[in-house]
């Protein structure tokens, strides 16, 4: 009896998981545009909810499967960021003004590979090089390498608007 409690509560919870993962790759389906590979996930996984939550409504005093209902959900939105982290490419915009090393901040990111737009424009200080780069995300702390950490007179906005 106690054996089968515990593979119940191991099953709901691995099943959890998967319908976390399941939907993580429903929602980059959908963003792709792969209307029946979304599809199929989405039945997928609304047959693994409906098997786990049954089994977790059927007996809601029951702390144990309880439990791992929320663990697995947990867990499960966690590989569900492993796994878009590793399939899905992002991409950010990243903007670097300084008023007095905008080209050579541009040549060293165009010589470790990137693209980047100069522009000249006029801030409150006078004259100063805006430079604007579209990258990949898992490489903007390379990418960053050329801005304020090594010349701080410059601001860097890389969607969050911070200011260094």
């Amino acid at each position: 009896m106690i054996l089968e409690a515990v593979l119940l509560a191991i099953t709901i919870f691995l099943l959890r998981v998967l319908n976390y993962a399941v939907g993580t790759v429903r929602l980059v389906a959908i963003a792709r545009d792969r209307r029946l590979v979304a599809a199929s996930l989405a039945f997928l996984e609304a047959l693994i909810f409906a098997v786990v939550i049954a089994n977790v409504v059927n007996d809601l005093e029951n702390f144990v499967n309880l439990m791992a209902y929320c663990l697995g959900a947990s867990v499960g939105s966690y590989v569900g960021m492993v796994l878009d982290a590793r399939t899905v490419t992002s991409y950010m915009s990243v903007n670097v003004i300084s008023s007095t090393q905008g080209h050579a901040i541009a040549v060293r990111l165009r010589e470790s590979g990137h693209g980047v737009t100069e522009t000249i424009g006029r801030g409150q200080a006078g004259e100063v090089t805006m430079l604007t780069s579209v990258v990949d995300k898992k490489r903007c702390a390379v990418h960053a390498g050329g801005g304020p950490r090594h010349r701080p007179q410059s601001v860097r906005d890389d969607g969050a608007s911070r200011r260094h």
